[in-house]
């Protein structure tokens, strides 16, 4: 029995398809809504987008040629690092970011959008966790693993771009409302470097190497 599936490549092709509207449509909200967390959100949207098209590129690679299922492995290893390094990344411009906004704090704009954007983000990105997280069951696959924990962290992240955003329009009269901005997208980093540390410790348990 082959140990491809159809199904499992349509669900990394729609993960990706559905994520390219993100870096429009969330550049224009973060761009209205002036928010240092929305930025920071949209540099982490439009890496994972990059990850999730090559973990697709990479399966249907394998799954059209049915190469060795060791050749794949390692290959599958590298697209997971790359979702672990993405994670990073954003980790430290978060950080970045978050330092600045606190150090000036600048008035918010019209956050109603992002707020909208966000709610869908939980839904879809919540619907592909449950999906990924399916396949690493059947299968233990690395790769599925890494994008069950990616889509996981999309979806909690989006939920707390929500409470945050929401929370900056109801305080955003208040001196100290301000900094919410600032300090909220701490929480973000700090979901992202988890996720990040989680798959890299999959790979060292299980002894796989990236070369």
């Amino acid at each position: 029995m082959s140990s491809w599936s159809v199904g499992k490549e349509r669900t990394l092709l729609a993960g990706w398809l559905l994520a390219l509207w993100s870096p429009v449509t969330y550049g224009w909200a973060a761009y209205v809504g002036q928010s240092t967390m929305m930025m920071a959100d949209l540099l982490r949207r439009s890496t994972e987008l990059a990850a999730l098209v090559l973990a697709w590129a990479v399966y249907r690679w394998a799954r059209t040629r049915n190469v060795d299922m060791a050749i794949y492995s390692r290959w599958e290893t590298k697209a997971n690092l790359l979702v672990a390094s993405v994670m990073g990344l954003s980790v430290v411009v978060i950080g970045i970011q978050s330092y600045r906004r606190f150090l000036d704090p600048g008035e918010l704009g019209d956050l109603r959008w992002g707020i909208l954007l966000g709610f869908l983000g939980v839904l879809v990105n919540g619907w592909f966790w449950r999906r990924h997280q399916a396949y690493a069951r059947e299968a233990h696959s690395p790769l599925s693993e890494s994008q069950y924990r990616l889509f996981r962290s999309k979806a909690l992240l989006d939920a707390y771009v929500v409470l945050n955003l929401s929370t900056a329009v109801y305080v955003r009269q208040q001196s100290w409302g301000l900094y919410v901005d600032a300090l909220g997208a701490l929480v973000p980093a700090a979901v992202l470097a988890v996720s990040a540390l989680q798959i890299l410790r999959l790979h060292w348990q299980k002894g796989e190497s990236p070369s």
